[in-house]
């Protein structure tokens, strides 16, 4: 629990904030504190297959954020700020082919990416459209990001 002492016109007020913390939060926080720390290791490591690397960072990024976006929502933080409701906004859907653009320039380091390739994120607006227009709507994202992970190993 925590509080803050405020003083107002004189007047000594107590606003009290209840954060509620388990088990399963504290391992939210540590992996997604180790998972930054592996995405920064990973951006700024100078290695020949740099672009491969940063690729595996953003997708570890994605993660991340998809992660805090996943504590922030268990511990119950949107009760006191206004949080915007599609900040988690189909993370798990851009793993797949972050795997697959890493993969491929691993395996052809003279591949260059070209706009065509943003196609294969097309999905991630689609669904940013979907939670825009209908707020209230849970979008489940474990299902479709599975189906998207498996076809995208599969390539």
């Amino acid at each position: 629990m925590v509080i803050l002492n405020k003083r107002i016109d004189g007047y000594k007020e107590l606003n009290t904030y209840n954060i509620h913390i388990n088990l399963y939060d504290v391992a939210l926080l540590m992996a997604a504190f180790t998972g930054l720390v592996f995405a920064l290791q990973l951006w700024f490591v100078k290695k020949e297959r740099q672009a491969a690397n940063r690729l595996l960072a953003l997708g570890t990024g994605a993660m991340v954020l998809w992660t805090g976006g996943e504590l922030v929502a268990d511990i119950g933080l949107g009760h006191y700020a206004a949080l915007p409701e599609w900040l988690p906004i189909g993370i798990p859907l851009a793993i797949g082919p972050f795997l697959f653009f890493y993969v491929l320039k691993i395996t052809r380091p003279e591949y260059k990416f070209r706009v065509n390739d943003l196609v294969h994120f097309s999905v991630l607006l689609l669904q940013f459209v979907l939670k825009s227009a209908w707020p209230g709507v849970a979008v489940y994202d474990m299902l479709p990001a599975f189906i998207s992970i498996s076809i995208y190993l599969c390539f």
